[in-house]
């Protein structure tokens, strides 16, 4: 039961983000939000081995986390990367001892309300490897993959992921 409500939570959550976060006005709070939309910033990843380029980029960040989201719009659906930007390196992701940073990825089908998270199951499952930061454009480069999990345990895998130049 406290799985199905931390899912339930990451997801809404995750979702309200994506929703809320749809302007290039800065939001109060000090969170920073920017819709990307060029050949400069881009996501592109292997889902269940097909291809996912996403055509919207939003970015989100507070303090030393970012959160980067990119739908594909055509399919309405989503990847999210959520981590503590703490420079170049890897961060893991997952529910495990390794990933003490809280940092979590997935990908989210918001036509069916539907989403797999890399924090449901014990263990690692995957990582984010920060390749380049410029910190005084505050642009970010990487590589990520993960296997993720839906409420009933099923696995999705995201692999050969990238994002380049994204402004964060």
């Amino acid at each position: 039961m406290r799985l199905s409500r931390l899912f339930l939570l990451c997801c809404l959550s995750q979702i309200a983000i994506l929703v809320t976060s749809c302007s290039s006005d800065s939001s109060a709070g000090g969170i920073e939000d920017e819709n990307i939309n060029s050949d400069e910033n881009f996501i592109a990843v292997q889902v269940n081995r097909q291809s996912f380029l996403p055509d919207a980029i939003t970015v989100n960040s507070q303090e030393d986390f970012v959160n980067i989201i990119g739908t594909e719009t055509a399919t309405n659906r989503s990847v999210f990367l959520t981590f503590k930007l703490i420079g170049e390196g890897t961060l893991n992701l997952g529910d495990s001892a390794n990933n003490t940073e809280g940092n979590i990825a997935g990908f989210l089908i918001n036509d069916e309300n539907k989403g797999y998270l890399t924090n449901g199951i014990e263990g690692n499952w995957g990582e984010i490897k920060i390749t380049k930061l410029d910190g005084i454009n505050r642009k970010i480069s990487g590589t990520f993959h993960f296997t993720a999990y839906d409420q009933e345990f099923r696995p999705i895998v995201l692999e050969n992921g990238e994002f380049m130049d994204v402004s964060y």
